[in-house]
């Protein structure tokens, strides 16, 4: 016996993309899309998948794109189809179904909470498939070797002197 039944949300129709055994690379998308806040957050990350997991090819295993910080406040892990909230937010899942979203905590200790916002997005992208990586200090900058990035530093702008404080929760690209 056979049934028809019609397919109206977004997420029954990935579904049967993933009964069928598609991917989203099978049409023309990466299986899973990274959001980052910005180009230096791609370049770390492209490094430490590469050191990894090498076998992980961008454009085909995962795309990184940029969300940029002033627009932060307006995503959403949430299909549109399936949300009472504002149809001002834009649902990172209507470009593909498996997202991560990566975002500095922006924490200046580690008794400060996550902004409404960044509390919002975690539990939206938690709630997958996909996930979110806050970073465990102030920034992502903060998984860097602090001397590395100094020299670094110093080596691009000759006239700097040291980053300003090293530590968690400091901002790392702030030097004299």
């Amino acid at each position: 016996m056979s049934s028809v039944q019609s397919i109206a949300s977004t997420q029954a129709k990935s579904n049967i993309c993933n009964d069928l055994g598609y991917k989203a690379s099978d049409i023309l998308q990466a299986n899973c899309i990274i959001w980052v806040e910005g180009p230096s957050d791609r370049i770390y990350l492209n490094f430490w998948l590469s050191s990894k997991a090498p076998d992980l090819v961008e454009g085909i295993h995962y795309s990184i794109m940029f969300y940029g910080g002033k627009s932060f406040s307006h995503l959403s892990g949430v299909d549109n189809d399936v949300s009472d909230r504002v149809e001002d937010f834009i649902s990172i899942r209507a470009l593909n179904r498996y997202s991560v979203i990566v975002f500095d905590s922006d924490k200046a200790s580690s008794q400060s909470r996550l902004s409404s916002t960044k509390q919002r997005l975690k539990q939206e992208f938690d709630n997958g498939p996909g996930y979110t990586w806050v970073t465990a200090g102030r920034e992502i900058e903060n998984y860097l070797d602090a001397e590395a990035l100094e020299m670094s530093i110093q080596e691009v702008h000759p006239s700097a002197a040291k980053i300003h404080d090293k530590g968690r929760w400091q901002n790392l690209l702030k030097y004299e």
